[in-house]
Order: structure tokens, then C-alpha cells, then sequence
């Protein structure tokens, strides 16, 4: 964690506070059921993408929605680790095995935003006809291998 000067992890969550005044708390699995799950993402894709965050920006974040914007109420948490926001593209380029241009990387300013980039990069290579190893996948799935595309016909 690359922390600004002067700002704290006291700092950081009081200013997440104020932004999340008056929400309830949410499980990861409430999270999902509350912004996800009528839209139609995959649980565990939306589960995980979750768990990434959270891993990488160490403040409670069980009162975030799915349109908090990361580039304005709050762009402060990039003050208290600068190099949050690189870790999680990082993390997510990994775990997906895929790759996320800077202009993508631009535009995900909120949760529902990086699912849905990361998502729609999923469904392509399925659509043309490989399937990506990934976590949900791994599971299903045992015999894949991160970072390599499976032809979608080729046996489990």
C-alpha cells in the first residue's frame, strides 16, 4: 500500500463514513442479491469481483452500492493507497485471464461498471468459441488452466 502522506486509515474510513451515512451494512451475498442479481451477472463473478475490491482497499466496504463512483464521492481512497486502483486491475487482469485496456480501465468507476467490462470481455470469448478459466469455471470446470483458452467443445 502506497499511502499519501498525512492520510490515514482513520482518515480514509471516517471520509467513507460520511459518504455511506445512513446505509446497512451488506454481506457479499446480500450485495449481490440487493444490485446483481435481477440484472442477470453471474453470482461468483460478481462474488469474487467483490472479494478483489475489498482485498485491495482495506476499509470496511460492506455499506458500498454498485453505482458508488470510485472517480468522485469516493476518489479519496486512491489518496490512502495510490496504488489500489492499479492492484485491482492487476488482480482482476489474473483471476479473469483477461486483459484491460487504460480506456477500459477508465471508464470502471464503480463496481457495476468493472463487472460489466469484465463480464462482456468473458461473454466475447465465449461468443467465439473459447471459454476462460476463471474462478466459477475452475469449479465447473476442473481441468482448465489458468491463463489459457479452452475450446468450448473440447471436453471438461
Amino acid at each position: 500500500m502506497a499511502a499519501h502522506p498525512g492520510f490515514s486509515a482513520f482518515t480514509a474510513q471516517r471520509r467513507l463514513d460520511a459518504v455511506f451515512a445512513g446505509r446497512t451494512p451488506l454481506t457479499p451475498e446480500e450485495f449481490f442479491t440487493r444490485y446483481f442479481e435481477e440484472r442477470g451477472f453471474d453470482r461468483d463473478l460478481v462474488l469474487h469481483i467483490h472479494k478483489i475490491f475489498a482485498e485491495n482497499i482495506s476499509l470496511d466496504l460492506s455499506r458500498l452500492s454498485a453505482i458508488d463512483d470510485f472517480s468522485r464521492e469516493l476518489q479519496f481512497l486512491w489518496n490512502y493507497d495510490s496504488l489500489a486502483d492499479v492492484e485491482i486491475v492487476l488482480d482482476l487482469e489474473t483471476e479473469f485471464g483477461i486483459a484491460i485496456s487504460d480506456a477500459e480501465a477508465t471508464r470502471m468507476t464503480s463496481l457495476l461498471a468493472v463487472v460489466e467490462v469484465v463480464n462482456d470481455k468473458l461473454r466475447r470469448f465465449e461468443l467465439g468459441g473459447f471459454r476462460l478459466p476463471g474462478l466459477w469455471q475452475k469449479m465447473a470446470h476442473p481441468r482448465t488452466v489458468r491463463g489459457f483458452l479452452t475450446p468450448v467443445t473440447a471436453p471438461p
